[in-house]
């Protein structure tokens, strides 16, 4: 953009440009390219439960805490 003859296109810098056009395929390809694929979308989930668990209990609802809590004192 900056090598043709117009250095700065409606007076905007081309780093706001490719920032704008970067944007918009990011979220149209997220869009379009979803994970179809259960098992490893269920994978995450659970990494993220079970970090949760060991590092954030807090962040649990409030029956899995009670639970974990109990096991926790046996």
């Amino acid at each position: 953009m900056t090598f043709g003859p117009l250095s700065a296109p409606f007076g905007y810098h081309a780093g706001i440009w490719g920032l704008l056009l970067n944007a918009v395929l990011f979220v149209g390809l997220s869009h379009a390219l979803h994970r179809r694929d259960t098992a490893v979308v269920e994978r995450f989930i659970q990494a993220r439960y079970d970090y949760d668990a060991e590092y954030h209990p807090e962040r649990l609802p409030a029956y899995t805490q009670e639970t974990t809590n109990a096991a926790n004192y046996k």
